[in-house]
């Protein structure tokens, strides 16, 4: 998560580049392909400042507002670019389905997690966000892909009323863990000291809660939600989490199964 100081280099930074039209073709083409909307992304890209990050802290964001697209690699750059897709520049609220809430975001975890799956649906690497991506993936396969068009119209409570109440607990539970992997990307403290011991089993109590409240939710007659979430631990989706919570499967955390 940006600081304040991280913020104002940023905007005081004139530094840009020429926007990558290939890559501007390939996000374009992607909303197309699965008959998403471009209006948003149409829109912002006619204006769009683009600058690579020189903080190994930053590997990307978009700033809405100034219209500025800061990236580390292609991925990263592809990741923001959708951003720019879901973010309308008349409205007051955040980019995607994100509602502000005091100091934080509701619906933040999954935004990123529907970003994502996006930036892998355009075939690009994705940006370590494998469960907030699962997530996502589950909605689309048992919703469709239309139900993301209230994410490019930059519209979280039209997105919201598109599920039951119950789903909420869903989202909630992806935020707090989102919330969480920023607290560690920010963490600046000994790695032997309880708070960093708090923040990791903060990490691994948001992971289990979510895997449980997304199996619940998703699961029906018709769908094994159960094995369908197995199946994608098994390819790899909660590598950076395994890794950052020191475990190599999926088994160490549910000693029984899922």
């Amino acid at each position: 998560m940006l600081t304040p100081y991280d913020i104002n280099k940023y905007r005081s930074s004139n530094s840009y580049e020429e926007v990558n039209q290939e890559y501007i073709s390939l996000v374009r083409n992607t909303l197309i392909n699965n008959n998403l909307s471009t209006i948003n992304f149409d829109r912002n890209i006619k204006e769009l400042r683009v600058s690579k990050s020189n903080d190994e802290r930053v590997p990307g964001i978009y700033n809405k507002s100034r219209n500025k697209l800061v990236y580390k690699d292609k991925s990263s750059y592809i990741h923001e670019l959708f951003h720019v897709s879901s973010s309308d520049k008349d409205k007051d609220s955040s980019m995607g389905i994100r509602i502000k809430d005091g100091d934080k975001y509701l619906m933040i975890g999954l935004d990123e997690g529907i970003t994502d799956y996006l930036t892998v649906l355009s075939g690009n690497e994705p940006n370590d966000y494998g469960l907030l991506r699962l997530c996502a993936e589950l909605i689309v396969l048992t919703n469709g892909i239309n139900v993301l068009n209230s994410y490019l119209e930059n519209d979280g409570n039209k997105f919201r009323r598109s599920f039951s109440i119950r789903f909420m607990q869903v989202i909630m539970m992806l935020d707090n863990y989102y919330y969480s992997l920023e607290k560690l990307a920010d963490y600046r403290g000994s790695f032997y000291s309880q708070e960093y011991f708090t923040i990791l089993d903060n990490i691994e109590k948001y992971l289990k809660s979510s895997l449980s409240l997304m199996k619940k939710y998703f699961t029906t007659d018709e769908f094994d939600c159960k094995t369908y979430i197995s199946d994608k631990i098994n390819a790899g989706y909660l590598k950076k989490e395994f890794s950052i919570l020191g475990i190599e499967s999926i088994d160490e955390l549910y000693p029984k199964e899922l």
